[in-house]
C-alpha cells in the first residue's frame, strides 16, 4: 500500500512554521533534545551519524588491542508507521513533562482540536473523518513533535543498568536518532539484551510499533563468530551482515569500501538514465553533459564521502564510475589512457573533489560545540581526556588517513582549521605535474607534444563543443585504428581540425612542432600496416609531411 500524503494551507503551514521555530531553540537553549537525535535539527547531517558510527566501530577494533571483545553490538530498528501512530494526549503529556507550558502548548493543542482530513481518489474526494492520532504529515512542526516524542528512549535507556553503552570522551552513547531511524549500541550481547527490553518498555509507554521484518541485529567485528539469539518482546531477532543505515551500507567484518560498492551501481544507473536522456533531446555537447554528470551523478556517487573517502583505494573505486563516463562521452576505448581522458576535458580526479569534501568536513565539525557527539568522535581519535595529551590513531582510521594527508601538506589537523583553498590547489597542481612530466605512457607523451605541453593547456578543448565527437577518439586514443575511417564521414569545422576532401587528409593547424608554426597533414591510413606511418608523422623526432 502507498503511503499517504497530506497537504496544508499555506498560511497554516506558514504559522506552524514560526511555531517550529520557537520550540526548536527553546528545546537546543535547555539541552531538551536527546544528545544522539540528529533529526531535522539545525546544523545536523546524515554524514554526522555515519561518522560517528564509523568512529564507534573503529574504536571497538582498537580496544581489542588493550583487551577488550573488539566487538560493537548494534540493533538497527524500525518503526512501523511512527508519525502516523503518536496519540495526541500522550503527546501532549510528553510535552508538559518536558516543560513545553503556556501559550505554547495551547496553541499546539488548538492545531490538532478539530484536525481532519479527507482521502483524495481517481473518483474524488472521500467524507472528511477526525484524525485522533499522529502528528500532520507536511506540517513544519511535525517532525520536531515526534522527535521530542521518541527523544526520551535515551534517557530512558541511560537509566536502564548493564547496557554496556560504548563511550566516545567518557561520554555514554547508547543509540543513535534520525527522525525515527535508530540504532542501539553495546559493547557486549548481555548490554544490547537488556536494551531491547528497555526498548520494549518504552515502546508499550509510547505506544509505538518495532517492526520487526524490517529490524536487525549487526555485530561489528573482525572476523564472524557465533553470539546467543537477541529477543524483543519475546520474538527472536534476526542478524544480519549488512544493514543499510541513511543510505549507506554497513557490513558487520568488512570496511567501508563494501558500501561504496553499492553507491557506485546507483551512480552507474544514474549515469546510463542521464545519457538515455540525453540521446531523446539531442543533447551532444560534451560541456553540457559534464555540467550534468555533476549534477545528476556526482551527489549520489560522493554521498557521505566525507566518511569513506579517505582512503584513496576507496575513493578509487568512485573514480571508476567518472572515467568511464567520460570515455564514453568521448567514444574511446577502455584501455585509453586515463590522463588523456581527463586533460581532454579539463577536469581533475574525484579524489580531489573528496578530499575538498572531507576537509570541510574536519573543519566544520571542529567547530562545533563539545557536546556534540560528532564533535566527540572527531576529539576521542586525538586526545586522551585524562590527562589530555595526543595519541596515535589507530592505522587504517578515518583520523589517521587524515592526518596523513594533511602532514603531507604541512597542515596539522590538530593545531587548527585547515587552509582547504591551498591544499586543493596544490593536489591539482601536482595532478598537472604528473600529467605533464609523466614518461611511463608512450601515448601520454605523444598527445602532450601534440595537444597540451604545458600549464595552461590543461583545460576543456573547445573543439568538442564545435566538431563532432567523431575527432575525439583521434586526439585521444592512439590505439583504436578502426576509429579512423569515421573521419570521412564527419563534417570538421575550422577550429582545432579541418577536412581537407580532395586530398582526403586531416590538417591541425598551428601546432608547435619542433619549435615553429606548422600545418601537419595527416593521411588516414585505415589498415594496421599503414598504422606505423600515421605515428611517425606524428612524432617530433621522425620526418612529417609539412
Amino acid at each position: 500500500m502507498l503511503d499517504q500524503v497530506g497537504t496544508a494551507p499555506v498560511f497554516a503551514k506558514l504559522f506552524a512554521m514560526i511555531i517550529e521555530r520557537r520550540l526548536a531553540s527553546w528545546a537546543e537553549e535547555h539541552g531538551v533534545k536527546a544528545r544522539g537525535q540528529a533529526g531535522f535539527r539545525k546544523n545536523y547531517r546524515t554524514t554526522d551519524n555515519i561518522f560517528i558510527l564509523r568512529s564507534l566501530i573503529e574504536k571497538q577494533k582498537q580496544a581489542r588491542q588493550k583487551g577488550g571483545s573488539g566487538k560493537l553490538y548494534c540493533y538497527f530498528v524500525d518503526f512501523k508507521k511512527a508519525f502516523d501512530t503518536v496519540p495526541h494526549a500522550l503527546l501532549w503529556q510528553v510535552l508538559e513533562d518536558l516543560g513545553v507550558q503556556g501559550r505554547v502548548l495551547d496553541i499546539i493543542k488548538s492545531m490538532y482540536a478539530h484536525d481532519s482530513a479527507a482521502v483524495r481518489t481517481s473518483e474524488g474526494l472521500s467524507e472528511i473523518f477526525r484524525c485522533l492520532m499522529g502528528v500532520k504529515q507536511g506540517c513544519p512542526l511535525s517532525p520536531t513533535l515526534f522527535g521530542l516524542y521518541v527523544d526520551g528512549l535515551e534517557k530512558h535507556l541511560l537509566e536502564t543498568a548493564g547496557i554496556d553503552a560504548p563511550e566516545l570522551c567518557d561520554i555514554l552513547v547508547p543509540l543513535l536518532l534520525y527522525a525515527d531511524d535508530l540504532i542501539l549500541m553495546s559493547t557486549s550481547p548481555e548490554g544490547l539484551q537488556q536494551q531491547l527490553d528497555a526498548l520494549a518498555s518504552f515502546c508499550e509507554q509510547r505506544q509505538l510499533t518495532v517492526n520487526l521484518s524490517k529490524t536487525k541485529v549487526v555485530i561489528f567485528e573482525a572476523r564472524k563468530s557465533d553470539c546467543k539469539e537477541f529477543v524483543f518482546n519475546g520474538t527472536a531477532v534476526e542478524r544480519h551482515d549488512e544493514y543499510r543505515y541513511l543510505g549507506f551500507v554497513f557490513h558487520a567484518t568488512k570496511n567501508m569500501a563494501y558500501g561504496v560498492e553499492y553507491l557506485v551501481a546507483a551512480a552507474k544507473k544514474a549515469v546510463h538514465a542521464m545519457r538515455r536522456r540525453c540521446i531523446s533531446l539531442h543533447l551532444s555537447d560534451p560541456a553540457t553533459i559534464c555540467k550534468l554528470f555533476d549534477i545528476l551523478v556526482l551527489p549520489i556517487l560522493s554521498y557521505s564521502c566525507e566518511v569513506w573517502a579517505v582512503n584513496p583505494k576507496v575513493g578509487a573505486k568512485a573514480e571508476l564510475v567518472h572515467r568511464q563516463s567520460l570515455k564514453q562521452l568521448l567514444g574511446v576505448g577502455k584501455s585509453t589512457t586515463n590522463q588523456i581522458v581527463l586533460a581532454e576535458v579539463g577536469r581533475f580526479p574525484l579524489q580531489i573533489h573528496f578530499w575538498q569534501q572531507i576537509l570541510r568536513y574536519h573543519n566544520r565539525v571542529r567547530a562545533l560545540p563539545n557536546n556534540r557527539l560528532d564533535k566527540l568522535a572527531l576529539i576521542d581519535g586525538f586526545w586522551d581526556s585524562n590527562p589530555p595529551h595526543r595519541v596515535e590513531a589507530l592505522s587504517g582510521n578515518w583520523r589517521s588517513d587524515v592526518r596523513r594527508f594533511t602532514d603531507t601538506h604541512g597542515q596539522q589537523i590538530v593545531y587548527g582549521d585547515l587552509d582547504i583553498s591551498i591544499i586543493v590547489e596544490r593536489e591539482k597542481a601536482r595532478w598537472v605535474e604528473d600529467f605533464l612530466f609523466d614518461t611511463d605512457h608512450s601515448s601520454l607523451q605523444l598527445y602532450r607534444t601534440v595537444y597540451k605541453a604545458d600549464h595552461s593547456d590543461y583545460q576543456y578543448s573547445q573543439y568538442l563543443s564545435t566538431v563532432s565527437l567523431g575527432m575525439a577518439p583521434m586526439r585521444a586514443d592512439y590505439n583504436r585504428v578502426a576509429l579512423l575511417s569515421c573521419c570521412g564521414k564527419t563534417d570538421l569545422l575550422d577550429t582545432d581540425v579541418q577536412r581537407v576532401a580532395e586530398e582526403n587528409f586531416l590538417v591541425l593547424p598551428k601546432q608547435q612542432w619542433r619549435g615553429r608554426p606548422a600545418m601537419l597533414y595527416l593521411r588516414e591510413y585505415k589498415t594496421s600496416a599503414q598504422w606505423g606511418v600515421y605515428k611517425r608523422a606524428l612524432h617530433p623526432k621522425l620526418t612529417a609531411e609539412i
